[in-house]
């Protein structure tokens, strides 16, 4: 009997370990992606109304809220969360791109006088914003099922 304590108080703190690193990860990803925003909005028209037509920032920090709520941390949450922590990672990495890319650009002679395109990069944020949006939704259907069936065992 004391045997099923432990396991159960080791499952509870190993839930919240993982709870609060997934959490801590996805906010440092999101602390760059604010940070490669503000270095290239203001570059061009084109980067800047994608980048708020995608309202990538305000996404993020309603996730980050969300995740810190989560009470019913299963098995399926977890991979959700961790699904969205990887399309953060990937938008991160596309903002980045654009940063290198617009400072190479800005280094250049005659920088003035040339274009830089940074369409294939902007297509892939869209993309990914896109993918985001979805593996929101599976996080939300997620905890809703978690909390059917917590309320079912009850």
């Amino acid at each position: 009997m004391a045997g099923i304590g432990i396991t159960l108080t080791t499952n509870i703190f190993s839930t919240f370990i993982g709870k609060q690193v997934l959490g801590k990860a996805i906010s440092d990803a999101s602390s760059s992606i604010y940070t490669s925003i503000g270095s290239i909005f203001g570059y061009n028209s084109i980067i800047n109304d994608t980048i708020t037509g995608l309202d990538i920032q305000e996404r993020i920090k309603t996730i980050i809220f969300l995740i810190k709520d989560v009470k019913n941390y299963t098995e399926a949450v977890e991979k959700c969360i961790n699904s969205i922590h990887d399309i953060i990672i990937e938008i991160k990495q596309d903002l980045k791109l654009i940063e290198y890319k617009i400072n190479n650009h800005k280094k250049k002679y005659l920088s003035r006088w040339r274009k830089l395109s940074c369409s294939k990069e902007l297509k892939n944020i869209k993309i990914h914003s896109d993918l985001l949006e979805k593996r929101l939704e599976y996080l939300i259907k997620g905890l809703q099922i978690a909390r059917c069936n917590r309320d079912l065992k009850q």
